[in-house]
């Protein structure tokens, strides 16, 4: 099949083993595994120190992402020292990305100059570091917090001696931005490397700020999104971003993976 590959973020299942999680992507017929959390940690690192046969265990799907917790704006130096740990275990893994935040939390708001200016001098830091280490992973920026509309994406590339590559939460500049899925990739297309999808609903009174729901059930414009990246010939990774983590009160991921799977399929095989 051509197009664009599969995957999910195992934010969405964070008890499992990393064998597990290579078992459930072989069930549920995934191409790449995004590594956020494994058995019951974020710290993956600190996981696979523990259990270093992970690394090398058999029949285990690609790992495109590594997911940090690392911020443009607001780091300090042993969040750096925190980072590299994550860029050795992306080289380790052979995988070509290393997901960053711009200022991490739930704000939305633009991002001023001076916070622009401190991004921009991270990213270059960043940069140095992981050349000098011989690190083999690049930084993808997610459209995320401060950096969830493509104008400020946009602003802080134009300051970048070499831009920035971006994975694109397409819930989040739709919800939060305000942006059609056409019209973030207007922006932002030919820089973008990964896609996180997720659908929400309205939320319950004294709930959450956003209810999140399985694929298709919610209101985002998933045929909009699958139509256009059908349309762009887009061939990067589309990766679900079940929140249960975060949200332990969603259903299983397994139960999901499904669906997912037949919504993002669906116009490729039209």
């Amino acid at each position: 099949m051509k197009g664009w590959s599969l995957g999910f973020s195992t934010l969405g299942c964070p008890e499992l083993s990393f064998p597990e999680t290579c078992r459930l992507a072989a069930r549920q017929e995934m191409d790449f595994l995004e590594l956020r959390s494994l058995g019951g940690t974020i710290d993956l690192p600190g996981y696979f120190e523990r259990h270093p046969e992970g690394v090398v265990a058999p029949a285990a799907p690609p790992v495109r992402v590594i997911a940090t917790s690392m911020r443009l704006i607001g780091s300090r130096p042993e969040d750096f020292e925190e980072f590299y740990r994550f860029a050795h275990l992306a080289s380790r893994f052979n995988a070509p990305y290393l997901r960053v935040f711009g200022k991490g939390g739930d704000s939305s708001d633009e991002p001023s100059r001076s916070e622009l200016q401190e991004a921009r001098q991270c990213v270059r830091e960043m940069r140095a570091g992981l050349a000098e280490r011989h690190f083999t992973g690049e930084l993808l920026l997610e459209t995320h917090d401060v950096f969830s509309s493509s104008d400020s994406c946009t602003a802080l590339n134009a300051s970048l001696e070499r831009p920035l590559l971006f994975l694109w939460d397409s819930h989040h500049t739709w919800r939060l931005a305000k942006e059609t899925p056409e019209a973030t990739w207007r922006q932002l297309g030919p820089l973008i490397r990964h896609i996180h999808f997720k659908d929400s609903a309205a939320a319950k009174e004294g709930g959450h700020s956003v209810c999140y729901v399985p694929p298709g059930e919610g209101a985002y414009p998933t045929r909009a999104l699958t139509q256009l990246l059908t349309g762009v010939n887009y061939t990067g990774g589309l990766s679900l971003e079940w929140e249960k983590l975060w949200h332990p009160e969603l259903p299983n991921l397994e139960g999901v993976l499904p669906k997912f799977r037949e919504l993002c399929r669906r116009d490729l095989a039209s």
